[in-house]
């Protein structure tokens, strides 16, 4: 019964990551269109702050993922993987 439960939450991983990843690679192709001069005006340190906000936020989500995988891999201890 337990395998089943986390087939389960493997499964709901898989399908709300998948659908979270394809909304923000079309939200990032989106703001990439923003790059088009004929249509916007912008500066350098406007482009900057865009992509160092962006950078961070990938940061701090990956961070979140390897604090839990270390959080698991601390709890378990096993001889052979």
């Amino acid at each position: 019964m337990e395998i089943m439960a986390v087939e389960a939450k493997s499964d709901r991983f898989k399908r709300l990551a998948e659908a979270r990843v394809n909304k923000a690679l079309a939200c990032l192709r989106s703001i990439g269109k923003l790059s088009n001069r004929g249509h916007y005006d912008y500066g350098e340190e406007e482009v900057r702050k865009i992509f160092q906000t962006l950078k961070r936020e990938l940061d701090d989500s990956k961070s979140e993922f390897d604090k839990a995988l270390a959080r698991e891999s601390k709890n378990n201890f096993r001889l052979n993987d």
